[in-house]
């Protein structure tokens, strides 16, 4: 995979675009290194993989990959060469800094497992408008000043009191 190119970081706290995640996850697979599929997503087993890789050259890995970065190098070299290192531990990745997220969920986000697609809501359709109306009545039917029946319902005894004079 040589003269290719990542357009943005991939791992903790990463940007995690799905193309260049793909190329990491090729490239550590060409290496030996298992980062669960070459899926695009940088989940949790990706990370692990990462960190296993950087574990080989570097003292303090970190679990992302910067474009141009030492572990992009090391990578992205021509010829492969198998990593010697001491096993990756889930601690490992839990003593890692958090480096500048993209957002407050972002490293959530990156090592949450996530479902395949086609087993989310398999099924799952919407429901028509005239389902909605069946079961719950016509929205727009009893509404004065823009206040629903129910909210209308509740509010009756206090606008009455407020009608005599009362305060709430």
């Amino acid at each position: 995979m040589a003269n290719v190119n990542l357009s943005a970081s991939v791992g903790l706290a990463g940007v995690n675009r799905s193309h260049d995640v793909e190329i990491i996850q090729r490239l550590l697979t060409q290496r030996g290194i298992n980062p669960g599929g070459i899926d695009g997503r940088c989940g949790p087993q990706t990370v692990r993989a990462i960190l296993h890789f950087q574990s080989g050259f570097s003292s303090r890995p970190d679990g992302r990959v910067d474009q141009n970065g030492a572990t992009w190098r090391h990578l992205n070299s021509t010829a492969p060469k198998p990593v010697t290192h001491k096993p990756v531990t889930q601690s490992v990745v839990a003593r890692q800094p958090v480096l500048a997220p993209i957002s407050p969920n972002q490293i959530l986000i990156a090592t949450a497992p996530r479902p395949a697609r086609e087993t989310l809501n398999p099924g799952l359709v919407s429901a028509s408008p005239a389902f909605m109306v069946q079961q719950l009545g016509n929205p727009r039917e009893n509404i004065r000043k823009g206040v629903s029946p129910l909210r209308m319902k509740n509010c009756a005894p206090i606008w009455s009191r407020n009608r005599l004079g009362h305060s709430t």
